[in-house]
């Protein structure tokens, strides 16, 4: 297989003609969809809306055109990993290969809830039925996770892996680090399921559970109630200042200080359920509502990128920034 990573030169986003550099990325269940900002510096201009970018679309994606792609990561080798309900797909910035498992071993469950991709070139697969870990072409699974449903993945300052999800009725979270598990569940009152795992700017590991998030750097661990509830999965993002930002239904919260707060929006967002949320590295926010597309805030407000701005569906399904800055959007 070729050894590239996706916008790395060889690749269908350096082969584009007349485009100099590939800032924005996404893509949908049929098509590959890249969005472009042409300039001479790597940095992005914060001031431009979404709308300013254009754009490029790949479709039928190696004949798993019929498969919704929900989470994506990026491993060390600079291949993008993408999971459906189906399998998992590997992505090198021209075609999509299904990715098999060895002989005598196998994924938990096909159905692809959570990936990641950790410092030391794991990928992390998250299942319905559990969790399993792919490096050096060696597939291992856990089996104090067996059975369980893997929704979120995330690695602290020390290496370890935190996952959340949850298991008959419960929410469990669990520290993973050289073959061992430490898992918090009943005792530490998760409720029914962890949704989503973020590590802020500190270090802090903070995971998002229906109505309530919890920072398990603090000491003792400091929870925040949600007036809100959470409707989705992946929905915890943060700031440079270290303000965590939390999609809801009907709002976007914010916890900063020990407070939370609901973000002031424009009236036409009223109503909306906002399901994904990312941070790039330049400082914008995007965060999806279901069936209405992404908002991206930016230095000049918030705006509305949608299927008529050129995005792929209106209802996204995954948000993911790789190593180079493109930002990938998996849509319906």
């Amino acid at each position: 297989a070729p050894q590239r990573g996706a916008g790395s030169p060889g690749s269908a986003a350096a082969d584009m003609p007349g485009t100099t550099f590939a800032q924005k990325i996404a893509i949908g269940i049929t098509v590959l969809w890249m969005v472009t900002w042409v300039q001479p510096s790597w940095g992005l201009d914060t001031s431009r809306d979404a709308t300013k970018y254009g754009h490029t679309v790949w479709r039928n994606l190696d004949g798993f055109a019929a498969a919704t792609i929900g989470p994506i990561a990026q491993t060390s080798d600079g291949y993008l990993w993408l999971g459906t309900p189906t399998g998992l797909l590997r992505f090198d910035g021209i075609r999509s290969v299904r990715w098999s498992a060895p002989p005598g071993s196998a994924l938990p469950d096909e159905r692809v809830r959570a990936l990641f991709g950790s410092r030391d070139g794991t990928l992390w697969i998250g299942t319905p039925r559990g969790l399993a870990r792919w490096k050096d072409g060696q597939l291992s699974t856990y089996p104090r996770l067996k059975g369980r449903t893997a929704n979120a993945s995330e690695e602290d300052a020390n290496g370890a892996i935190w996952v959340g999800g949850s298991g008959e009725g419960k929410a469990f979270l669990c520290s993973v680090s050289e073959g061992k598990e430490d898992c918090h569940g009943v005792e530490r009152n998760l409720g029914g399921a962890i949704l989503a795992l973020y590590r802020d700017t500190s270090g802090n590991v903070w995971a998002a559970g229906q109505d309530k998030v919890w920072n398990f750097k603090s000491k003792p661990t400091a929870s925040f109630s949600l007036p809100n509830p959470i409707g989705a999965l992946r929905t915890m993002t943060g700031t440079e200042d270290g303000t965590l930002v939390v999609g809801a239904r009907g709002t976007i919260l914010t916890i900063a200080n020990g407070e939370v707060h609901a973000m002031q929006l424009p009236s036409w967002t009223q109503g909306l359920l906002f399901t994904k949320a990312l941070r790039d590295r330049d400082g914008g926010l995007w965060i999806s509502a279901a069936d209405f597309g992404l908002l991206h805030f930016h230095a000049n407000g918030v705006t509305a990128f949608t299927s008529s701005e050129g995005l792929s569906g209106d209802h996204v399904l995954g948000l993911f920034e790789d190593r180079e800055g493109n930002v990938w959007v998996s849509t319906s």
